[in-house]
């Protein structure tokens, strides 16, 4: 099984702002992106799977891919309460000790890296089960 992993295109937020399951918008330049991804992706794929998300979504159309499966496991991380956020308005403490093991450490009714891990790898492995 080959798995090809494309991110959605530059978005139209703050560098300094937390999102992760949030659906915020596309920059300017996503007819540019997407140019440069039908140049370089091939056009030919048994299955493809997208995030719920709208950027992705969005993505997928412009890209043309057709009979798209859209699955919430493929989201980027969730950050919780943090969600669209300033990094220098998360309260720091908390902050400090979430970056100090983010991978163990879970945002305020978000997630840690571990689950995000474990949720992606559950998909890879109904896909291997599955064969598609």
């Amino acid at each position: 099984m080959e798995v090809y992993v494309i991110r959605h295109t530059q978005v139209a937020v703050d560098k300094d702002t937390c999102y992760g399951q949030s659906d915020v918008p596309l920059a300017d330049t996503f007819f540019q992106e997407v140019a440069q991804f039908r140049e370089q992706l091939l056009t030919d794929f048994d299955a493809v799977y997208c995030s719920n998300s709208q950027r992705c979504k969005d993505l997928a159309t412009a890209l043309k891919f057709e009979n798209v499966l859209f699955d919430s496991s493929l989201m980027e991380m969730n950050f919780g309460n943090w969600e669209n956020k300033k990094w220098n308005d998360i309260d720091q403490d908390k902050l400090n000790h979430w970056m100090a093991d983010f991978v163990n450490v879970k945002t305020p009714n978000g997630e840690n890296l571990r689950e995000l891990f474990q949720r992606v790898q559950f998909f890879f492995n109904q896909l291997r089960k599955n064969k598609h």
